[in-house]
C-alpha cells in the first residue's frame, strides 16, 4: 500500500522530533487529550515510530507501516534496539515486509553503522 510509505515516515519523523516512541502519542489520544494533534501537522499518534538513541542523542529513527499497530511498534523495536533477537515468525513477517519500512535519518552516521 502507498500510503504505508508516507505513514512509516511520519512515524520515524514523530520519534525523532519528539525523542520518544510514537506510541507515546496514540496512548495520549485514546486517553482523551486530543490537543496532542495541534502540535506537528505530520504527527503521527500511532505505533511503529521508534526513536534512534545513542550517547543519549537522537541520531535517527525507524518508522514502519502496513501491519497492526503492535506489529509496526515490534519491527521498528527489533531495528532499533541493539541486542534484539526476534522470533522466527517475527523475523519471518519482518523479511515480508522490510519493502514497506522507512527510515529518517538526521544524525551524520550513515544506516550501515547503526
Amino acid at each position: 500500500m502507498l500510503a504505508s510509505i508516507t505513514i512509516s515516515q511520519n512515524k520515524a519523523r514523530t520519534a525523532a522530533r519528539w525523542r520518544r516512541e510514537s506510541r507515546v502519542f496514540y496512548n495520549l489520544y485514546e486517553a482523551g487529550h486530543t490537543y496532542v494533534g495541534t502540535l506537528d501537522p505530520q504527527l503521527a499518534a500511532s505505533p511503529g515510530g521508534y526513536p534512534l538513541i545513542e550517547d543519549a542523542k537522537v541520531i535517527g529513527a525507524i518508522g514502519f507501516s502496513g501491519g497492526t499497530g503492535d506489529q509496526d511498534a515490534l519491527v521498528c523495536k527489533v531495528g532499533a534496539v541493539p541486542g534484539s533477537i526476534p522470533t522466527r515468525s517475527c523475523a519471518a513477517w519482518r523479511q515480508h515486509h522490510t519493502a514497506r519500512m522507512a527510515a529518517v535519518f538526521h544524525g551524520c552516521k550513515p544506516a550501515s553503522t547503526l
